[in-house]
């Protein structure tokens, strides 16, 4: 309509648009679907409008999209039974398989009869087979383009490596847990940003093996099974160990309490169960690097000497990495 030269534009009205919008769909016309239940969304944002736009972008393959909006309904998806099913193809559509795995175990913990049990596990048959057949082009893609961003930068800076490592870790952990194994083989990562991917790999209780380079050699780990370095407590009795045994030497407690560290660092996941004595660990750390000799004959010189092993694949492993 016009008035004075202008052209009025009218509000839309939602009885026009379902109208619209269910010609749309007997047409099978996806695009337009959407046109017009976006436009009705902005009108009426509720579940059932949110439904029918997340389902049409889904059909119209505008997967970011899809995601984006159902979002916004998130507890909604995952309250109504009808509505999971689709809520999990988002998700996995957008490769966000620890969400999905999130949502699928929640159900089965508080499923309040077996037929409901089995329909959580029916999506979780359901979520592994996709996942075991998902390998969109984009996904490889994005692993090769990530690698070559990160191999920008040398394996010396292990800051940089150790900030980037994090921050895939928060934002796109989907991401870290497929580049994981490829990291963990690229002689251009440090063995410093190898353990900090492990690490955080065992916080998102990431349940899946890897081959994991530790000492010189391959060996498969699952982090599930592992607890985080920080949760460790191992770590906080050896430096207390260190401390009662240095004494009040503050300069040399931390010189030893700095090379126990990084030696744990470098037997991470494994430590606790290299170290099985570690009264004996931090005397032989000293004689190593201070020429101080020990009186202690309670133990086997074979475990001594075990230990003087390790310590000496460590050092090698660190000329290697480095």
């Amino acid at each position: 309509m016009e008035n004075s030269g202008h052209i009025v534009h009218f509000p839309d009205q939602p009885e026009i648009l379902r109208d619209k919008i269910i010609k749309a769909i007997v047409a099978d016309q996806s695009e337009k679907v959407c046109h017009y239940v976006q436009r009705l969304y902005m009108i009426e944002k509720n579940f059932e409008v949110n439904f029918i736009y997340v389902t049409y972008l889904m059909k119209s393959h505008k997967y970011v999209e899809a995601y984006s909006i159902c979002q916004e309904f998130e507890e909604w998806y995952c309250a109504d039974v009808a509505a999971v099913d689709l809520y999990l193809e988002v998700l996995i559509a957008n490769e966000k398989y620890l969400q999905a795995q999130s949502i699928i175990q929640s159900g089965l913990k508080h499923a309040q009869s077996i037929e409901e049990a089995n329909k959580w596990e029916l999506y979780e048959v359901s979520l592994k087979e996709k996942l075991n057949h998902y390998t969109p082009l984009e996904e490889k893609s994005l692993s090769i383009k990530t690698i070559e961003e990160f191999l920008k930068e040398p394996s010396q800076n292990v800051a940089y490596q150790i900030a980037m490592v994090k921050k895939w870790s928060k934002e796109c952990p989907e991401s870290l847990i497929l580049l994981a194994d490829q990291l963990f083989a690229h002689n251009l990562v440090n063995q410093m940003t190898k353990v900090q991917v492990l690490d955080q790999l065992i916080q998102l209780k990431v349940n899946q093996w890897y081959h994991y380079p530790w000492l010189g050699q391959t060996i498969e780990i699952n982090p599930v099974e592992y607890k985080t370095f920080n949760q460790q407590k191992f770590y906080e009795q050896l430096m207390k160990e260190a401390e009662q045994l240095i004494g009040s030497n503050i300069r040399d407690l931390e010189a030893i309490q700095a090379e126990l560290s990084f030696q744990c660092l470098m037997l991470y996941p494994l430590a606790e169960q290299i170290i099985d004595c570690p009264t004996l660990w931090i005397e032989t750390l000293v004689e190593k690097i201070g020429n101080i000799a020990f009186e202690n004959k309670k133990h086997a010189p074979i475990l001594k000497e075990n230990y003087l092993e390790y310590m000496r694949k460590i050092d090698q492993c660190t000329i290697e990495y480095h």
